[in-house]
């Protein structure tokens, strides 16, 4: 179980791998499709994390209330309360679903331009 402050830490991550992928779109390097699977799998964890409800916040909670003349103290514990919205795990699927779908054309892209690299070499 993640706290909610790395889930949004990874989302961001996750953010700049997938516009790193549109940066420079007219020349895909290996670079776009290395950011692409990273960006996939992350969304795709995140996504699953949330939906699961495997993002919690850790609270302490005052189990014992001890009463010693005027003094009063206390014994702590601490409880895990997991977050889970939906919404915001379907969001992260569907972002994985793109970035798997940007993925896969940079990839061809890359196949296609080795083939045509190989066809002008023949000649």
């Amino acid at each position: 179980m993640i706290t909610p402050i790395i889930f949004w830490f990874l989302a961001g991550v996750g953010v700049v791998l997938l516009v790193y992928m549109f940066l420079d779109s007219e020349n895909r390097i290996f670079g776009h499709v290395f950011a692409g699977v990273i960006a996939t799998i992350l969304f795709f964890l995140l996504g699953t994390m949330m939906i699961t409800g495997n993002v919690g916040e850790v609270q302490a909670i005052a189990t014992n209330k001890t009463t010693v003349n005027s003094t009063v103290s206390y014994a702590y514990t601490t409880a895990t309360i997991p977050v889970q919205d939906i919404s915001v795990g379907y969001l992260f699927v569907f972002l994985a679903v793109f970035a798997l779908i940007l993925t896969t054309m940079a990839t061809i892209e890359i196949v296609r331009g080795f083939s045509q690299e190989s066809e002008y070499e023949i000649e």
